[in-house]
């Protein structure tokens, strides 16, 4: 049978719960906090705004919000288990190009396996040790599709290389100037979540990365060159003091 994706109006929290599920709905952890951040904000969320318009680049120069899709899949090489983005925003800058942002919430949460972990998934009909040939071949059409150094051995997070084919993928799909792969961080101390995220910028060239700045462009995409921007915004959950 077919796989079947819906999507529906959000206008309360108790909506975004429903979207996004109720086992991955947890008081301090990113999906609630990035209900409350993103629903109850009259355009982005003050620490993103004000992120986001600290950039000098022209492309992103007076950008507004759109819309926003929670819980978008994103398919890869199949139909089976497509990158689901917390958050797909779709915005215009101040020249009326459509800019999309991936929007990665973390509070508590890492970003999950490291590729040469996760290629290597153990369990028949894969050897100990051996590349699992579904995940190589997914993770081959990734790096295809971004235009990057196929790697099995890598010590990057595999999540950062999907969330940012997604914001890619979807701003080629709607011919965008622009995308980003913004990480909303709740909580900083976490997993060493901005390790990964500084590597990850740092392999595709971004140098000297800073939180609460905007990083890039870069060019990426398979069928055009994507300008492509990495962002970390850090925010407090709900309850804590402000810096």
């Amino acid at each position: 049978m077919a796989p079947f994706f819906g999507m529906r109006r959000i206008k309360t929290i108790d909506d975004w719960r429903d979207v996004v599920g109720k086992d991955k709905w947890k008081e301090g952890y990113s999906a609630c906090e990035l209900a409350h951040s993103w629903l109850e904000a009259s355009g982005f969320p003050a620490p993103v705004e004000r992120v986001l318009a600290s950039t000098s680049a022209e492309v992103l120069a007076g950008l507004h919000l759109r819309h926003c899709t929670v819980e978008m899949p994103v398919f890869l090489d199949n139909l089976k288990a497509p990158s689901w983005n917390d958050i797909m925003a779709y915005a215009r800058n101040g020249s009326r190009d459509s800019v999309v942002i991936a929007v990665e919430g973390k509070a508590r949460e890492s970003f999950g396996e490291r590729i040469d972990k996760w290629i290597r998934e153990t369990g028949f009909p894969n050897p100990e040790g051996a590349l699992s040939p579904t995940r190589k071949r997914r993770l081959e059409y990734v790096c295809q599709h971004l235009r990057v150094e196929f790697d099995p051995d890598s010590g990057l997070r595999y999540q950062l290389f999907h969330r940012t084919f997604s914001a890619v993928h979807e701003a080629s799909r709607n011919q965008a100037a622009a995308a980003i792969m913004l990480v909303h961080s709740f909580d900083d101390t976490v997993g060493g979540n901005w390790d990964d995220f500084l590597g990850f910028a740092s392999w595709l060239g971004l140098e000297q990365a800073e939180k609460n700045t905007v990083l890039g462009p870069v060019m990426l995409g398979a069928e055009s060159d994507v300008p492509t921007f990495l962002v970390w915004v850090s925010d407090k959950r709900r309850g804590e003091p402000a810096n």
